[in-house]
């Protein structure tokens, strides 16, 4: 899923697994895992170890997203509705 997600957010791979800081680079992150979560069901420690992160950063993260859909936040809002259909197992390499 990671790589059909990167595709449709013009993001690496790199990114969504690394530490970058900037606010877009982290909402897509977030966005990541909230799609991981909502799709997959995984647990909050099952994403954290995916993606080397502890618990209460994967629960910050994905609740920040929450609250922007929440407040209907544009971009957040044009972004989910565009990957929230990804499905995990998706990879076409």
């Amino acid at each position: 899923m990671i790589h059909e997600f990167v595709k449709l957010t013009s993001i690496s791979v790199d990114d969504i697994l690394g530490n970058k800081k900037d606010k877009r680079t982290s909402d897509l992150r977030h966005l990541y895992w909230k799609l991981l979560r909502d799709k997959e069901n995984f647990s909050y420690p099952a994403l954290a170890r995916m993606n080397g992160r502890t618990s209460a950063s994967i629960i910050h993260g994905i609740r920040k997203i929450e609250g922007y859909l929440q407040n209907g936040d544009k971009w957040t809002t044009e972004m989910w509705n565009r990957v929230k259909a990804l499905e995990y197992g998706s990879e076409t390499n």
